[in-house]
């Protein structure tokens, strides 16, 4: 099980974008100030004002954004890829 960490820093989520195999665990910084938004019926990603930890589980690519500081593809936002093995 491998776990990475999406963190905030300033109004950017940094990494913007990353690449996991599917069964990995990623973290995500949100908070009251950065409130964290998934984009689509079946992103894994949650809406949520606190830092996640989501279970990568199946194959494809997962966006979210910051409700506050961006929109799904600008601003603050960003997007998860998952691969069957990298």
């Amino acid at each position: 099980d491998i776990q990475s960490t999406i963190g905030v820093q300033g109004v950017s989520y940094t990494p913007r974008c990353l690449r996991v195999a599917v069964g990995s665990s990623v973290t995500i910084s949100a908070s009251p100030v950065h409130p964290l938004v998934g984009v689509g019926a079946n992103n894994p990603i949650p809406t949520s004002q606190q830092t996640v930890t989501v279970e990568m589980n199946e194959t494809g690519r997962f966006a979210y954004f910051c409700e506050n500081h961006g929109n799904p593809g600008e601003g603050m936002a960003g997007e998860i890829e998952v691969v069957d093995s990298l």
